[in-house]
This record gives C-alpha cells, structure tokens and sequence, in this order.
C-alpha cells in the first residue's frame, strides 16, 4: 500500500492547507505517522505570546469555522471573525 511507502520516506507529516483541518481526524485516520495540526500549533504559540484573541483569515469556510473556535478555545483564546462582503 502507498501508505507504507510514505511512512519510510517521511517520520511525520502536515497539512499545508487550513481548508482540510475541517475535517482534520477523517484525514489522517488511516495515517499511520503522526501528523501536525496547525490549528493546535498555532493556538499554542498564540497563547504562548500572551494572545488573548486571534482572528483567523482565509476562505469563508475557514473564517466561519466551528473548528477554529474550539481548538482555540482549548487554549483560552477566542477567535473573532469578520463580516463577509464577499
């Protein structure tokens, strides 16, 4: 399977993309590397500097996301969002 494959090439991965972290979990379920959530990792380094509210920007789905607001929430930060105009 392909999977092996990718796990002798590369020890861990990450999703370049904010779109898929929608669905995060069904992604990288079959994955058998850990894999880098950057919702987690950005919460933490904005907690870390003292944020107490981030604003994520990116496509509508991103910006609307419940997701977003949950895992920044586990760190203590709300996620503001803005008006669409578009």
């Amino acid at each position: 399977m392909y999977w092996a494959t990718w796990q002798r090439a590369a020890p861990s991965a990450l999703i370049a993309s904010v779109s898929p972290h929608q669905r995060f979990e069904a992604i990288v379920r079959e994955i058998r590397i850990p894999v880098i959530c950057i919702l987690d990792t950005v919460a933490r380094a904005s907690a870390r500097i003292g944020a107490r509210q981030v604003l994520p920007l990116g496509t509508a789905i991103t910006m609307r996301s419940p997701r977003f607001r949950e895992e920044f929430a586990r760190h203590a930060l709300a996620a503001a969002s803005l008006p669409f105009f578009f």
